[in-house]
This record gives structure tokens, sequence and C-alpha cells, in this order.
């Protein structure tokens, strides 16, 4: 079962995920934004203690966290390459494939959240 504190920061970035993807939309995505959505990953989520949670669940975590922390990565270049996009075509083609990362991120915070919500109508289910 997650903690409290995990499902919060997951619930925080997930909210940070959507103000990006609102930001592409509108075609004003920032970095400082990203920063933003990074800066919640790197200060909540991947400080927390896996060695608190069950073993295949701190596994998973570790797993999408990994896959997380590259999107991220890979969103910054995304961002730096939109930027220096001279032609619509490619515009579009980048902000396509940072709209992309950003579902994929949104999808893992999705996976992480929903173990929450199993673990809890497990518990609930017992009780």
């Amino acid at each position: 079962m997650l903690t409290e504190q995990y499902r919060q920061a997951f619930l925080a970035l997930q909210e940070s995920i959507d103000r990006l993807t609102l930001s592409i939309a509108a075609d004003g995505l920032t970095a400082g934004e990203l920063e933003a959505a990074q800066h919640i990953f790197q200060e909540q989520i991947l400080p927390l203690d896996l060695d608190a949670l069950d073993p295949s669940i701190a596994a998973k975590l570790q797993s999408l966290q990994t896959e997380m922390s590259k999107q991220f990565r890979l969103l910054s270049t995304e961002i730096v390459f939109l930027k220096a996009a001279r032609q619509s075509a490619t515009s579009s083609q980048r902000q396509k494939q940072i709209h992309d990362r950003l579902m994929l991120l949104k999808q893992y915070c999705e996976v992480v959240l929903g173990q929450s919500a199993q673990a809890d109508g497990q518990g609930q289910a017992d009780g």
C-alpha cells in the first residue's frame, strides 16, 4: 500500500503535468513550466522512502521513477528543439512529441495512483 505522502506527491505531479498539457495545447509551453513539474518530481517524489513500501510495489515504483526521469530529460530536449524550429511542420511535430511525452508521464502517475486506489479498496473490502 502506498503512503499518503506518496499519493499526495503524485497528485501534485499529475496536476502540474495537466497544466503543462494545457500550455502546450495553447502553444505557450515554457521551460519554466517544465522546470516546475521537474521540481515536484525531484523534490517530492524521488526522495520518498521506497524501503517503507511492500517490495513488489517498491520495485514497480522504482521502475516508474526511472522511466519518468528519462521522460523529463527528453521533454527538456524537445522544448529546446521546439524553440529552435523554423518551420510550422517541424514545430507541430515537436508539439505532438511533447504532448505524447506529457501523456505518458500522466499515465505513469495514474498507474501509481491506481495502485493506491486498489490498495485502499482492498483494505476496505477486508475490513
